[in-house]
Protein backbone atom coordinates (compact mmCIF):
# COMPACT_ATOMS: atom_id res chain seq x y z
CA UNK A 1 0.00 0.00 0.00
CA UNK A 2 0.88 3.72 -0.67
CA UNK A 3 1.81 5.96 2.40
CA UNK A 4 0.09 9.30 1.30
CA UNK A 5 -0.32 11.99 3.90
CA UNK A 6 -3.50 11.61 4.47
CA UNK A 7 -2.26 8.43 6.31
CA UNK A 8 0.86 10.30 8.38
CA UNK A 9 -1.42 12.52 9.59
CA UNK A 10 -4.11 10.08 11.54
CA UNK A 11 -7.10 10.89 8.94
CA UNK A 12 -7.02 7.37 8.01
CA UNK A 13 -6.99 5.31 3.83
CA UNK A 14 -8.37 7.62 1.46
CA UNK A 15 -7.72 6.07 -1.92
CA UNK A 16 -9.15 7.49 -5.32
CA UNK A 17 -10.91 4.71 -7.85
CA UNK A 18 -7.59 5.67 -9.97
CA UNK A 19 -4.95 4.57 -7.22
CA UNK A 20 -6.91 1.28 -6.22
CA UNK A 21 -6.68 0.35 -9.79
CA UNK A 22 -3.05 1.06 -9.66
CA UNK A 23 -2.47 -0.94 -6.48
CA UNK A 24 -4.66 -3.59 -7.93
CA UNK A 25 -2.29 -3.68 -11.09
CA UNK A 26 0.86 -3.67 -9.21
CA UNK A 27 -0.42 -6.12 -7.11
CA UNK A 28 -1.33 -8.32 -10.05
CA UNK A 29 1.62 -7.71 -11.60
CA UNK A 30 4.12 -8.08 -8.91
CA UNK A 31 2.14 -11.46 -7.51
CA UNK A 32 4.19 -14.91 -8.25
CA UNK A 33 2.28 -16.91 -11.41
CA UNK A 34 0.61 -19.59 -10.28
CA UNK A 35 1.18 -22.88 -12.00
CA UNK A 36 -0.99 -25.73 -11.97
CA UNK A 37 1.82 -28.85 -12.25
CA UNK A 38 -0.11 -32.08 -12.22
CA UNK A 39 1.67 -35.61 -12.43
CA UNK A 40 1.76 -38.91 -12.71
CA UNK A 41 3.68 -41.88 -11.22
CA UNK A 42 3.89 -45.59 -11.52
CA UNK A 43 6.39 -48.35 -12.35
CA UNK A 44 7.89 -49.91 -15.11
CA UNK A 45 10.09 -52.86 -16.07
CA UNK A 46 13.74 -51.73 -17.14
CA UNK A 47 14.06 -52.94 -20.73
CA UNK A 48 10.83 -50.90 -21.61
CA UNK A 49 12.32 -47.77 -20.02
CA UNK A 50 14.23 -46.08 -23.10
CA UNK A 51 11.29 -46.40 -25.56
CA UNK A 52 8.77 -44.98 -23.06
CA UNK A 53 10.81 -42.31 -22.23
CA UNK A 54 11.36 -41.62 -25.97
CA UNK A 55 7.67 -41.95 -26.58
CA UNK A 56 6.90 -38.92 -24.27
CA UNK A 57 9.46 -37.07 -25.47
CA UNK A 58 7.82 -37.18 -28.63
CA UNK A 59 4.47 -37.30 -28.31
CA UNK A 60 4.63 -34.29 -25.60
CA UNK A 61 6.75 -32.13 -28.02
CA UNK A 62 9.33 -32.00 -24.41
CA UNK A 63 7.04 -30.55 -22.48
CA UNK A 64 6.80 -32.88 -19.91
CA UNK A 65 9.36 -33.47 -17.00
CA UNK A 66 10.51 -37.14 -16.31
CA UNK A 67 12.00 -38.56 -13.50
CA UNK A 68 13.14 -42.23 -12.75
CA UNK A 69 14.46 -44.65 -10.50
CA UNK A 70 15.47 -47.94 -10.26
CA UNK A 71 14.16 -50.38 -7.48
CA UNK A 72 16.90 -51.84 -6.02
CA UNK A 73 14.52 -55.26 -5.16
CA UNK A 74 13.81 -57.88 -7.88
CA UNK A 75 10.13 -58.17 -8.09
CA UNK A 76 8.11 -60.73 -9.23
CA UNK A 77 5.85 -60.76 -12.45
CA UNK A 78 1.98 -60.72 -11.12
CA UNK A 79 1.50 -63.26 -13.92
CA UNK A 80 4.49 -65.67 -14.79
CA UNK A 81 5.66 -65.19 -11.40
CA UNK A 82 9.32 -64.34 -12.62
CA UNK A 83 11.81 -62.02 -11.24
CA UNK A 84 11.69 -58.58 -12.79
CA UNK A 85 13.57 -55.31 -12.41
CA UNK A 86 11.61 -52.49 -12.36
CA UNK A 87 12.17 -48.55 -12.06
CA UNK A 88 9.54 -46.35 -10.90
CA UNK A 89 8.83 -43.18 -12.91
CA UNK A 90 7.06 -39.50 -12.16
CA UNK A 91 6.30 -37.53 -15.08
CA UNK A 92 5.30 -33.54 -14.38
CA UNK A 93 3.55 -31.40 -16.91
CA UNK A 94 0.94 -28.80 -17.24
CA UNK A 95 -2.75 -28.24 -18.57
CA UNK A 96 -5.59 -30.91 -19.88
CA UNK A 97 -4.20 -32.08 -23.23
CA UNK A 98 -1.18 -33.37 -21.80
CA UNK A 99 -2.45 -34.83 -18.84
CA UNK A 100 -4.94 -36.88 -21.46
CA UNK A 101 -1.69 -37.74 -23.58
CA UNK A 102 0.44 -38.85 -20.76
CA UNK A 103 -2.64 -41.19 -19.40
CA UNK A 104 -2.64 -42.83 -22.22
CA UNK A 105 0.85 -43.33 -22.83
CA UNK A 106 1.09 -44.80 -18.79
CA UNK A 107 -1.83 -47.05 -20.21
CA UNK A 108 -0.32 -48.61 -22.62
Amino acid sequence: MIATSAESSGIGNVLSADEEELSARFSDAMSPLKLQLRFVAGVIQRERLPAFERLLWRACRGNVFLRTSEIDDVLNDTVTGEPVNKCVFIIFFQGEQLKTKVKKICEG
